[in-house]
């Protein structure tokens, strides 16, 4: 009977483990596999860190850069984490 008990509880333990170990970010990068130019677009530095879909276009004024969709979604650097207090539009 002990044993058992012991076994159950080691069984519980382990499959909590495994399934912490399991869990998906919440957030995860997009990826391109089927498209040609990505790993070119990617590798650019124009491209924004968040969504790889858009060229950065907005810079916060801890320096960091994001394409206008992304960086309208943020209150805090996702980067350096620095509350967001100016946008700043840049031209290419």
């Amino acid at each position: 009977e002990f044993a058992t008990i012991i076994t159950h509880i080691i069984v519980l333990i382990l499959g909590f483990l495994f399934g912490i170990f399991s869990i998906r970010q919440p957030f995860q990068r997009k990826t391109h596999s089927d498209h040609e130019d990505v790993a070119l677009f990617v590798g650019d530095n124009r491209c924004c860190p968040i969504c790889f879909d858009r060229n950065k276009s907005i810079a916060f004024q801890c320096g960091h850069t994001f394409c206008s969709q992304c960086s309208d979604q943020l209150t805090d650097c996702p980067n350096c984490r620095v509350k967001v207090t100016q946008r700043l539009r840049l031209f290419s």
